[in-house]
């Protein structure tokens, strides 16, 4: 029951993505198409290049969101047993796709230091996994009226491969710190957070990926500056030959 209503949560978040992405290629689209319209009816000898330019425009936009239309109907495919060799950057590539607008939309920087790792895992569920940090630390970040910081760095290290994910959102109180990965559990008013987030992204890392996610206060600078954050910790085993 949890994992369906972390999945039917997740329906709702990715609406709310893909209306962010959507956006302004329709935006595009529509400025485009008002123009051409316009200068046909005012000179019906339009030039074929501008002609041209503008359709290639509109096809360029159309083709996006196409593949935003793709991206999400992959993620949503219940394929949870399927662990193929795959490389890191290329998923965090994914959700930073399907993010990417959002994290524009409220002034957040988005910086990254990935190793080039491959590992073998089921894209899917680590992109769900994932999505839920970046979407919680986005909620911690609109509700700030300073600059908005956000990192993800992943890096091997002997044995393990470690995924780091921290902002400067304030960070958690250290009374609540040690629930946040508990069922229900959220710190977010009703409306907005229903606890199930952190919660699944716990159970993917450690019954699906076989790893471990930890969570803790920190803090960090930013421009010159000294803020309060929070930072998650996942440690994903590297196996021999691959396999769990």
């Amino acid at each position: 029951m949890i994992y369906q209503q972390s999945r039917t949560s997740a329906v709702g978040e990715m609406i709310g993505n893909i209306a962010h992405q959507w956006r302004q290629p329709l935006s595009v689209i529509s400025t485009v198409a008002t123009g051409l319209k316009l200068n046909l009816d005012l000179d019906d000898s339009l030039d074929r290049k501008s002609m041209s330019t503008s359709l290639e425009k509109i096809n360029k936009h159309t083709q996006h969101l196409s593949t935003t239309i793709d991206d999400f109907r992959s993620f949503f495919k219940d394929n949870l047993n399927t662990v193929e060799k795959t490389n890191l950057k290329n998923t965090i590539k994914r959700v930073r796709e399907l993010t990417i607008d959002s994290f524009n939309s409220n002034f957040i920087e988005y910086t990254e230091d990935i190793e080039d790792i491959e590992h073998s895992y089921n894209e899917n569920i680590l992109i769900q996994a994932l999505l839920n940090l970046f979407n919680n630390s986005k909620d911690a970040l609109c509700e700030k009226s300073y600059d908005r910081y956000f990192n993800i760095s992943i890096k091997k290290d002997k044995k393990v491969i470690v995924l780091r994910v921290k902002d400067n959102g304030g960070g958690i109180k250290e009374e609540l710190i040690e629930k946040i990965f508990e069922p229900y559990f959220t710190t977010k008013h009703e409306s907005v957070g229903t606890g199930i987030g952190l919660y699944m992204t716990n159970q993917i890392i450690t019954k699906q990926i076989h790893g471990k996610i930890s969570v803790h206060n920190i803090k960090l600078k930013y421009k010159n500056k000294s803020y309060n954050g929070v930072e998650f910790i996942i440690t994903i085993p590297i196996i021999e030959d691959d396999s769990y």
